[in-house]
């Protein structure tokens, strides 16, 4: 891999360790709330309170939530294993590695982004290669002119006393081939050069374009997601928990809030891996470096 896909590939391996950690602390949290909550219905219950049944849900509630955490650790693991195979090994260092999304950092706008692709390394190599096939055909341009030699002499077969200056003049005249079809070689390369360049770059622009594009389109839906949606689910989940503890709510609708609630945390968790990928491709397409990790 070269320095640019290495750089990339280590943040495309980071990011399931960063999301996945921030996963189980909320599940975790969340696992306490679901504890705490099925004791107070067992008192409840045992009072003549409650419901059994409204125990039973939040039985089923806890054990549903202590599967998923279980299944996010298995996943956290393999994303560790797999981060600590880009050294070689199953290094300790590199398998505990920590660290976090930095969700606010700075993408440049998409012009100087589109202006960045002439500097990446794939559009560097082809205009190298396509100058060094221009540098080839003219060397077999000037190869094509015949050699010149001069030669000077006096003829010894005269009179004597006679003495007759000799010019001589030799061209090396390529009659039958003037290295045409090396040059025509050459010039086929050259376009082809010219035209995998163009396409490149087409094709460069566009995922640059669409990656922005994401990056743009999912940072908005997580700031309507964390300063909105999120801070309302969590006063509905607390003012039914009071509810709850005074008799005025049932445990459905309380659990039903509470669900919703992790729904909105799980699916801002998968925006921002989304949104870290997306930054990556942008990243790769246009060899722009952004700071995606703290």
């Amino acid at each position: 891999l070269g320095s640019l896909e290495l750089d990339v590939e280590i943040i495309r391996r980071f990011i399931p360790i960063a999301v996945g950690t921030r996963t189980l602390l909320l599940l975790d949290s969340i696992r306490l709330t679901a504890e705490s909550t099925k004791e107070q219905i067992r008192k409840k219950v045992d009072a003549g309170a409650a419901r059994k049944t409204d125990l039973i849900r939040a039985e089923i509630t806890a054990d549903q939530l202590a599967i998923e955490r279980n299944e996010k650790m298995r996943e956290l693991m393999q994303a560790r294993n797999r981060f600590a195979a880009l050294g070689g090994n199953n290094d300790s260092v590199l398998i505990h590695v920590s660290g976090a999304l930095d969700l606010e950092a700075e993408v440049p706008s998409l012009d100087d982004l589109l202006g960045a692709i002439r500097t990446h390394p794939r559009f560097t190599a082809l205009e190298i290669k396509r100058a060094l096939i221009e540098t080839q055909k003219k060397q077999l341009k000037a190869e094509s002119f015949p050699d010149v030699n001069f030669s000077a002499g006096y003829i010894n077969k005269l009179p004597e006393s006679v003495h007759a200056p000799l010019v001589g003049i030799a061209l090396d005249i390529p009659v039958f081939n003037r290295n045409i079809a090396a040059q025509r070689q050459l010039s086929f390369q050259h376009e082809g050069s010219s035209k995998r360049l163009e396409n490149d770059l087409r094709i460069l622009t566009a995922d640059v374009q669409d990656s922005y594009g994401r990056v743009i389109g999912l940072k908005t839906k997580m700031t309507a997601l964390r300063n909105g949606m999120i801070p309302k689910a969590e006063a509905v989940c607390a003012m039914l928990q009071e509810y709850y503890d005074a008799g005025s709510a049932n445990f459905f609708d309380l659990s039903t809030a509470q669900s919703e609630l992790l729904r909105m945390h799980l699916e801002m968790l998968a925006m921002e891996t989304e949104w870290a990928h997306a930054c990556a491709d942008v990243m790769l397409s246009t060899g722009v470096l952004i700071q995606i990790v703290k």
